[in-house]
C-alpha cells in the first residue's frame, strides 16, 4: 500500500507539473499605431495697414531744418507658433506712386531686430524653439524725413515669413 501511495503521489506530483507548465505557455502579438504629424506654422499680423502721418510744413524750417525726427507707428503685434525650430523675417518694398529716395528712410523694429532698414533687405525679426507660441507686442515702423522725397504718397509693403531654421 505504500508503493501504491507513493506512486499516486509521484503521478499527482508529475500532472501538477505538467498542467503548470501547459499554464506557463502563451502567445502574443505586436500592433502598430501610425501617427502623422503634419508641419504647422501659423504667423498672425494684427494689421493690414498702417499710417505713419503726414509731413505738414510746420515740420521744417530754413534755419533748423526738419523739426520731428521721424514719423512712428504705434506698437504692433505679431504672433507666431510652429512645431518645428522656425526664424521670422521681414522685408520691404517700396511699392507706392513714388520711392523714397534712400531705402534708410523707411525702418522697422521689434521682437530680436533694432531699428533696420527693410526695403530690398530681409532681416531675421525673431528666431524661436518649436512647439512654443509667442507675442511680440513692440513692432514699429519709422520713416525717417528727408529733403530729397518729393510731395505725394509714399507706400512700404512688409512681408513677414515664417520659415524653418
Amino acid at each position: 500500500m505504500r508503493k501504491v501511495s507513493i506512486l499516486l503521489v509521484g503521478l499527482m506530483l508529475i500532472a501538477g507539473l505538467s498542467v503548470g507548465v501547459i499554464a506557463a505557455e502563451s502567445d502574443s502579438h505586436s500592433a502598430d499605431a501610425n501617427i502623422t504629424i503634419n508641419s504647422i506654422a501659423l504667423l498672425q499680423v494684427n494689421h493690414d495697414s498702417v499710417n505713419l502721418g503726414t509731413l505738414k510744413p510746420s515740420d521744417y524750417t530754413i534755419d533748423d531744418g526738419w523739426q520731428i525726427d521721424s514719423l512712428e507707428s504705434d506698437e504692433l503685434t505679431v504672433k507666431a507658433f510652429a512645431n518645428f525650430d522656425y526664424a521670422i523675417t521681414v522685408e520691404g518694398s517700396d511699392e507706392g506712386d513714388k520711392s523714397l529716395s534712400s531705402t534708410d528712410d523707411f525702418k522697422m523694429k521689434g521682437a530680436d531686430l533694432g531699428y533696420s532698414s527693410v526695403i530690398g533687405s530681409s532681416q531675421e525679426l525673431v528666431s524661436k524653439d518649436g512647439g512654443t507660441n509667442a507675442t511680440w507686442n513692440d513692432i514699429r515702423y519709422k520713416y525717417i524725413p528727408n529733403v530729397n522725397d518729393e510731395p505725394g504718397s509714399y507706400k512700404v509693403t512688409v512681408t513677414y515669413t515664417l520659415s524653418s531654421q
